[in-house]
């Protein structure tokens, strides 16, 4: 059924929460994980008084780290396995996961971890599960904290 799943991933705890629920899905559907990080290209400040090449320089070396730290967490959570794929962009999250699922058309499942924020947190934050979940064009699972069982036998 599914063939490709996305995990976008922030290498946080919640990260690592959900993975059990991955590789689980990926194992069931014998399925490729894709993991992507989104890193922010702090598009909100490009606006402000700061010397552009200042930013860029900056925006660089996040880049360089991000890539340097998927490399790590596919080596310590992957290692031997030619079906996970790591991609690294920057961008807005929202939207730019879900830019990157219709240019590649084979991903069919996108698996998110929701922080678990309160209404307040999501009113004044957003939330980049519920956006996701919202415009995605594929099915979206959104795997809450403390129900990472993809079979429904969480807590």
């Amino acid at each position: 059924m599914f063939r490709n799943i996305l995990f976008p991933v922030d290498f946080s705890p919640f990260t690592e929460k959900v993975l059990p629920c991955v590789l689980d899905l990926a194992e069931r559907y014998q399925a490729r994980i894709h993991l992507l990080y989104v890193a922010d290209d702090l598009h909100h400040v490009r606006h402000l008084w700061f010397p552009i090449p200042e930013v860029q320089s900056f925006m660089d070396g996040v880049k360089e780290a991000a890539i340097e730290k998927m490399d790590g967490f596919r080596q310590s959570h992957f290692e031997g396995r030619n079906d996970v794929f790591g991609h690294v962009i920057q961008g807005d999250p929202a939207s730019d996961i879900v830019k990157f699922v219709k240019e590649h058309e084979e991903i069919d499942l996108i698996v998110l971890g929701s922080h678990g924020h309160g209404s307040l947190d999501r009113i004044i934050f957003g939330s980049v599960a519920e956006s996701v979940s919202r415009h995605s064009p594929i099915t979206v699972m959104i795997v809450k904290p403390g129900h990472e069982d993809c079979a429904g036998e969480g807590r």
